[in-house]
């Protein structure tokens, strides 16, 4: 789903790129139950709100932002960020040997 009405209509990967305005009722339409967020900061909230209004009770959201949803509505924010920082320093702190390997 994207709001890009350059790309809407074209295929990545065999997988068609709808608009944003349908997400609602797709997630309708297929039962949706989990949504992934993976939008910019500023749209963040409003893809939320339109996979909430299509059914969607929990949200895996990789957008550097918090969401505010209703209460029933799990969320699970993940900050790639600082993944990223546990797994380099996970790696900082082996042994040379251990790297090599």
């Amino acid at each position: 789903f994207d709001i890009d009405e350059t790309i809407i209509g074209a295929s990545v990967n065999g997988k068609k790129i709808f608009s944003a305005d349908k997400l609602s009722s797709f997630c309708k339409r297929l039962g949706v139950q989990i949504g992934i967020i993976t939008a910019p900061a500023p749209a963040a909230q409003s893809v939320c709100d339109a996979m909430v209004a299509g059914g969607a009770a929990a949200i895996w959201n990789f957008a550097p932002t918090r969401l505010e949803v209703p209460d029933g509505i799990a969320v699970q924010n993940e900050n790639m960020g600082a993944s990223l920082a546990l797994l380099s320093n996970f790696l900082k702190s082996k042994p040379a040997d251990a790297k090599a390997k």
